[in-house]
């Protein structure tokens, strides 16, 4: 058994990122949930605040830490980190177009760490970061898609807490 790593943004993180988290804390010794930094998107919250948000909701995981990326390519931090596995979760067919394409990617940067796959619960499937925001900034709902702590402090930053 190994490290192994599983990034993303997490704005925020969902019960579909912690269905991967979770299954994957089975599989290896010790997972590491890297917050990244993808200039693409403008979150909601800085790093340290997802990274608190992230340690409140999945405290009752013995073998999982919350890490923010300090370098600009996954792979760098997977080896800073001293781990070797770097788990993608999958939701459907075309995340495993787009998940290949970086596989081969970070293969060739770094050939000493593996990707593995990790398939979603069906009834996770459908939920995603930015389908949450959505269904919060325009119905107020989506808290069964995150925690509560976390459906609070969306709500509160998106929507001023139900701002009748």
């Amino acid at each position: 058994m190994t490290a192994a790593v599983i990034s993303g943004t997490f704005d925020p993180f969902t019960r579909g990122h912690e269905d991967i988290v979770l299954k994957a804390s089975k599989m290896f010794k010790t997972v590491i949930i890297l917050i990244g930094n993808n200039p693409s998107k403008v979150p909601v919250f800085n790093r340290t605040v997802r990274k608190s948000l992230i340690e409140d909701q999945i405290w009752y995981i013995k073998n999982v830490r919350v890490e923010i990326a300090t370098q600009p390519l996954l792979v760098q931090d997977v080896k800073n980190l001293n781990a070797s596995v770097i788990v993608r979760g999958i939701r459907t067919a075309s995340d495993v177009d787009y998940e290949d394409t970086m596989m081969m990617i970070n293969r060739n940067l770094a050939p000493d760490v593996e990707t593995v796959y990790i398939k979603s619960s069906p009834e996770l499937a459908h939920i995603s970061s930015s389908v949450f925001k959505e269904l919060l900034t325009l119905d107020r709902n989506g808290e069964w898609m995150v925690g509560d702590t976390i459906f609070d402090r969306y709500a509160t930053a998106l929507y001023g807490k139900y701002n009748d």
